[in-house]
């Protein structure tokens, strides 16, 4: 739900590339987050340890996953929009302080070992930095050339 108000917020901001970039980005971590969880199968801490209920395979954390993808990629996001080294830096640790407010979290109610945080953070940043290969990507194709430019004016290289 957050991806989708983040993603609504940034297609508002005329950034429709950056809009699914975001929803994309959540997607494929939660669904390689479950997909994992189901080959790996690993237990959740017993429960007499936590705090509320949780039924699925532990690893990796789902909300580790999607929190760390959703932080990441929204960062990505704004770094797009060259902030200020000082807003860079303020947003760069938010993002961080999120994921680790979601990690203890995760802990505190006693539904994940640590492994499992952790896990989830590698995997989400791992598909945050397969979506900084892709918006790269699309920037350079989509970028105008000076061939382009001149070919537009009229000009001969």
């Amino acid at each position: 739900m957050i991806a989708v108000l983040v993603a609504g917020v940034v297609w508002w901001r005329r950034r429709v590339g950056a809009a699914v970039l975001v929803v994309g980005t959540v997607l494929v971590a939660t669904g390689l987050s479950t997909l994992t969880k189901y080959v790996v199968g690993r237990e959740r801490p017993p429960v007499a340890m936590r705090v509320v209920g949780a039924l699925h395979p532990s690893y990796p954390s789902g909300h580790a996953t999607a929190t760390t993808a959703l932080a990441g990629v929204t960062l990505l996001v704004y770094l797009g929009s060259r902030p200020g080294r000082v807003r860079a830096w303020g947003a760069a640790v938010s993002a961080a302080v999120l994921v680790v407010a979601m990690c203890a979290t995760r802990l505190y109610l006693g539904v994940h070992w640590f492994t499992d945080v952790v896990g989830g953070v590698l995997l989400g940043t791992t598909v945050v930095l397969c979506a900084a290969v892709v918006q790269i990507r699309w920037q350079v194709d989509n970028e105008p050339t000076a061939r382009s430019l001149n070919a537009q004016q009229g000009k001969e290289i």
